[in-house]
């Protein structure tokens, strides 16, 4: 019976106030994933340089070739295993400002959130897909010549590493109820949760996929997966929260309203990036 209560709250028919917060999420989403994908890129591609390869960063991704084209071990393992790893310091930094900003006033620490959750989900992700293909890690994976049956262990492992982040991180989730409500009662985690994470994902995972218009496939939808592993963090926050958490903020009414100004920041961005990008820049 509890199991079916909880899957009672996962209906399309919420409020208006939930739509809003959900739409708000979705910008800091879209923010967050420029951020963490560009940064990663252009960090890959100055890895790249630094050994003698020519690169181009474009909306989509990057493009990188060996100048005397032979891409040895260290190449490949320096560009895909350490431009991968990049995205784990990044979560680090910004997991570390989202603590530092989450107990005061402003969305900007939902940024910090998205931006925490989108590269440990890019790192550990791209591990997770480049295990069943020669995608991102997985070049190197096959560089190595590790045997498949390891690399779905390696799979799995990581998997249930990302699941359990996401619910020990319940909490920094939980806490963004700050930004609209006085009080936080366990009744509403599934609502809050799926205001800030589930639909803002699903949603931003759409619309990321849609920006990239007309190459979606140039990496044969393999980086939409790595996008995708973000539902195994977040079926880890609604894990976390299945324990009752009630939780007191300083607001002193309820109030849900647009943020315009971020939606003003990722227009600007969203439209930069494209026009800037569009032939690429030259690493």
């Amino acid at each position: 019976m509890k199991l079916k209560y909880k899957l009672s709250d996962f209906t399309l028919k919420e409020s208006t106030d939930f739509w809003i917060m959900v739409f708000n999420s979705l910008v800091y989403y879209m923010l967050a994933i420029f951020t963490v994908i560009m940064s990663s890129n252009l960090f890959a591609l100055l890895l790249g340089s630094y050994n003698e390869f020519y690169g181009k960063l474009f909306y989509y991704g990057f493009l990188i070739f060996p100048s005397d084209g032979h891409w040895s071990h260290d190449d490949v393992a320096l560009i895909f295993m350490f431009g991968t790893m990049y995205t784990l310091f990044f979560a680090i930094l910004f997991e570390r400002l989202y603590k530092w900003r989450r107990k005061h006033r402003g969305n900007i620490k939902l940024y910090f959130l998205w931006c925490y959750i989108l590269a440990i989900t890019w790192f550990l992700g791209n591990i997770i897909v480049g295990a069943f293909s020669n995608y991102s890690v997985g070049a190197v994976l096959d560089v190595m010549r590790i045997p498949m049956a390891i690399r779905i262990m390696i799979a799995i492992a990581f998997g249930f590493l990302l699941f359990f982040l996401g619910r020990i991180s319940r909490k920094h989730v939980l806490i963004t109820g700050s930004m609209y409500l006085r009080h936080l009662h366990s009744d509403k985690n599934v609502f809050l949760v799926k205001a800030q994470l589930l639909f803002p994902a699903a949603l931003g995972i759409i619309a990321y996929f849609l920006y990239r218009t007309p190459h979606q496939a140039d990496y044969q939808f393999r980086d939409t997966l790595v996008h995708m592993t973000v539902f195994v963090f977040i079926l880890g926050v609604f894990w976390g929260i299945l324990q009752p958490t009630s939780i007191g903020f300083k607001r002193k009414r309820d109030w849900v309203d647009f943020d315009y100004w971020a939606l003003g920041i990722l227009i600007v961005v969203s439209i930069f990036i494209r026009i800037y990008l569009n032939s690429g820049f030259s690493i």
